[in-house]
């Protein structure tokens, strides 16, 4: 996951005008060095992921209101849920 959420880290901070040329930022760079050095990663591979991005405003709108940002009320919801709460107990029973 944390990795995920370095990917999703780092598209957001990309602008939009920036992301067709996202391999010369050198953000972008380091960060597939880290990634095919630290978590084997296919640097080629990658460099080709970032060149091909194409920017959705729809993702871009949702990933820019963040959940946290929500009462506790409200945010529960995405999280606490019948079935999840169903699961967890079958979980926890089997293991």
């Amino acid at each position: 996951m944390t990795i995920l959420r370095s990917l999703v880290v780092l598209l957001l901070t990309l602008s939009i005008s920036n992301i067709a040329l996202a391999n010369k930022d050198p953000s972008i760079k380091d960060f597939i060095s880290t990634m095919s050095t630290k978590h084997k990663f296919n640097a080629n591979k990658l460099t080709k992921l970032f060149d091909n991005i194409q920017p959705d405003q729809k993702v871009i709108q949702l990933i820019s209101k963040p959940a946290e940002g929500l009462p506790w009320h409200k945010y529960k919801n995405i999280f606490i849920n019948q079935r999840k709460v169903t699961n967890g107990v079958k979980f926890w029973r089997d293991n």
